[in-house]
């Protein structure tokens, strides 16, 4: 293909990959797989025909297009466009859109303005004040850059890192893989999905639903390709050797076939024409795939479009018999007879009605139909004079964990809008079947949607719940007016007519088994291709930001009591309560081992019961009542312990507040990471193993020789540690007092 230039010749055969945009020369019986392109589940009929100019991809009959796939057939062609020329490379430059940030990133970047600002004010401030009262410089400047540190989050780099790389994690256990760590957040403000229908919705495997003979009717069970399965009748599971017309049917539809069903690596997959493989799935589920092996093809009488019908010949114990398949009404013009409860009677103008309408009650719910005829050939014309038979109905049917998915969408005040490049009656009936479409929504063309000015697209844009015949332009341009209308939008899909849609949605997400140009564009990768596991990441990315916002809770709560508590001592001329060192210890022992356990935070079990917040809310804005509050109680705390035990000795006050200091936070940090009672939150083991660590190294900068005279530290006696832990355990129980009220 890299060779080849506009006006080269290219044959084309069944299994082929189309290397070039080209017009057809010749075409016998070529079926094309354009499902990458456009969207289209099932293969498209080719012919050589003058088309008008401006005519939609997937209505071009007379081409073929880079990308895609020879499903049946042969055909010749003059080759038009190459490379970034053709379809294909017409949507690769559509992608190219400048990736913006995340809202956690610019959550963060405020954030980061605010504390940094907060910090230099806070070293001005100490220092000055400090050189005023009279205070040694080096002191003073070590004193007022320890407060700064103490207010600086450092642990804030690696909590968030943590949490998103262990949310990862578990997004990969549940078969979403993130391409980019930044875009984990974004997951949880998703409020609207746009979904592709092909392979996203569905399953992309042709399924024959039912099927119909003269006077019966049956339904057929299973999902895809998998040939676990039943046909079901008004009496139940039925025995196909108990209804004659019933087992013929489906063995005209196993040998009048080309297709091969095989199971690779685990999943069943067909080679060949897809609806051609839903027949061998259907004589699988009937047992007959076995004893059909017995019949010898003999003779292929192609498909083609004049005759809407194909037909094998094939011999079977020294007789020969006419298999033929195709359009309801072709089989009835060749067909004089009708099998009836296995018997074969004559087909009148009545019967003829009766059939006909069958087949068109099964179009009209989206089904493609296939009708099927046989006779015991004797020689002369095969076609004619046939034993009609009946007919099936088959879809690509949508996953079964679908419906539940959705329920779920809109419990979590999610909207799902389906865009696909099929049929609009197809796309309609699988919305239906999933509850995605009911009486209310909009149901409008991509052609609409390329005709429309921004204005008049953003007045309906959040009423459309299918766009059916959707082009890559058309996908970009609903994204777009969904963003204007202030929504953060997730785009689904596998074909390269999904990449640029994907690229311009806040968050891309191709199915695994789509095109390596879908990936390249998307944000994530979810590797069963299955609509559930999108929400099953959004619950993940929930789960995430409210463990990053209750480290920020921590750390508003947390770091800046002692600012305050040495600051009212400078004014009051008091000695410091703490010293720089152990300013740095407090800020080491509870931003390290508990923030960072805080990442690993359970999710909360109601996280998909609420609406998506607001992505341009500040990280901060609920959390300030509570860490004012608990950073007011802390300083009440130990500005009341550190001013009665000053009389004692400097030294021993500081090492009551020191300690004081530490275990309130250990203590916070139980409170912070629920908003309900702190006892009822469940259990999160790496956030025990920190307290621990954490209680630990505490007491050994009481009691250690060597970390004691570091810390200008005193041991503490039983009465002391009393005190300690009773203050801290008052200090939780009113926090968590005013916080059941602030939730309230």
């Amino acid at each position: 293909s890299k060779e080849l230039v506009p006006g080269d010749i290219i044959l084309l055969e069944e299994g082929d990959v189309v290397p070039a945009d080209a017009y057809l020369l010749e075409a016998m019986s070529l079926t094309v797989d354009e499902s990458i392109l456009t969207g289209e589940s099932l293969p498209v009929r080719k012919k050589v025909c003058v088309l008008p100019k401006r005519t939609p991809i997937h209505e071009r009959r007379n081409m073929v297009f880079m990308g895609t796939t020879i499903t049946y057939g042969r055909g010749k062609a003059v080759v038009v466009s190459t490379g970034m020329e053709t379809e294909f490379g017409k949507i690769a430059k559509l992608v190219q859109i400048e990736e913006g940030k995340t809202p956690l990133q610019e959550h963060l970047e405020r954030l980061g303005r605010f504390l940094g600002l907060l910090v230099i004010l806070i070293c001005i401030f100490v220092f000055g004040l400090a050189v005023y009262e009279g205070g040694d410089l080096l002191e003073s400047f070590e004193l007022s850059v320890s407060l700064a540190v103490s207010a600086v989050p450092e642990g804030l780099p690696a909590v968030i890192t943590l949490a998103l790389t262990l949310g990862v994690q578990r997004m990969v256990r549940r078969n979403a893989l993130m391409r980019r760590l930044s875009s984990v957040e974004t997951l949880g403000v998703v409020d609207y999905i746009c979904s592709d229908k092909t392979g996203t919705i569905t399953k992309n495997e042709m399924t024959v639903r039912k099927i119909l003979t003269f006077d019966q009717e049956f339904d057929v069970t299973g999902v895809g390709f998998s040939p676990k399965g039943e046909i079901i009748g008004k009496q139940g599971v039925v025995d196909v050797s108990s209804f004659p017309e019933l087992e013929m049917l489906i063995r005209v539809a196993r040998l009048c076939n080309n297709a091969h069903l095989i199971k690779h690596e685990g999943k069943w997959t067909v080679i060949g024409d897809p609806t051609e493989g839903a027949l061998l799935v259907l004589a699988a589920k009937a047992n007959l795939m076995e004893e059909d092996k017995k019949y010898v093809k003999v003779k292929e009488i192609f498909f083609d479009s004049t005759r809407k019908r194909m037909s094998t010949i094939n011999s079977y114990l020294g007789k020969k018999y006419v298999m033929c398949k195709g359009a309801v009404e072709s089989l009835l013009s060749v067909s004089k007879y009708v099998m009836v409860r296995g018997k074969v009677k004559k087909l009148d103008e009545r019967m003829r009605k009766e059939i006909l309408k069958q087949g068109e009650r099964l179009a009209k719910k989206a089904y493609r139909v296939l009708g099927f005829a046989y006779k015991e050939y004797r020689g002369g014309e095969p076609e004619e004079d046939l034993i009609f038979l009946g007919m099936v109905g088959m879809i690509d049917p949508p996953r079964p964990e679908v419906k539940e998915a959705l329920r779920l969408c809109k419990e979590a005040g999610i909207r799902v809008m389906m865009i696909t490049g099929d049929h609009r009656d197809t796309a309609i009936a699988i919305a239906k079947e999933v509850g995605l479409y009911g009486k209310k929504g909009r149901v409008v063309m991509g052609e609409e949607v390329e005709r429309m000015k921004e204005e008049e697209l953003d007045k309906i844009v959040e009423d459309i719940i299918i766009c059916a015949r959707a082009s890559p332009q058309s996908k970009v341009k609903l994204v777009e007016s969904l963003k204007r209308k202030g929504h953060r939008v997730a785009v689904t899909g596998d074909g390269i007519n999904d990449a640029p849609a994907l690229k311009g949605a806040d968050i891309g997400v191709a199915v695994g088994s789509g095109t390596d140009v879908t990936k390249q564009a998307s944000d994530m990768v979810i590797l069963d291709d299955n609509f559930a596991t999108i929400v099953a990441a959004i619950e993940e990315g929930r789960s995430i930001f409210d463990n990053i916002k209750k480290f920020v809770r921590f750390l508003l709560s947390a770091n800046f009591d002692e600012i305050a508590l040495v600051v009212t001592a400078f004014l009051m001329r008091l000695p410091s309560p703490f010293t720089p060192l152990q300013i740095l210890w407090i800020n080491l022992l509870t931003d390290g081992l508990p923030a960072l356990a805080l990442s690993a935070e359970p999710k909360d079990p109601d996280v998909m019961k609420s609406k998506p917040r607001d992505p341009n809310e500040s990280i901060i804005r609920h959390l300030l009542k509570y860490s004012i509050f608990a950073g007011l109680l802390a300083f009440i705390i130990e500005v009341f312990l550190f001013f009665d035990e000053l009389a004692v000795s400097p030294q021993y006050a500081r090492t009551l507040v020191f300690s004081t200091s530490v275990f309130f936070e250990i203590f916070l940090v139980f409170s912070v990471r629920t908003e309900k009672r702190f006892y009822e939150a469940p259990m999160n083991k790496y956030l025990v193993l920190a307290v621990l660590i954490s209680s630990l190294f505490q007491f050994l900068a009481i009691y250690h020789p060597f970390f004691s005279s570091i810390l200008d530290t005193v041991p503490l006696s039983s009465h002391d540690w009393l005190l300690v832990f009773s203050a801290c355990s008052v200090g939780l129980l009113i926090l968590e007092a005013f916080k059941h009220k602030l939730i309230k």
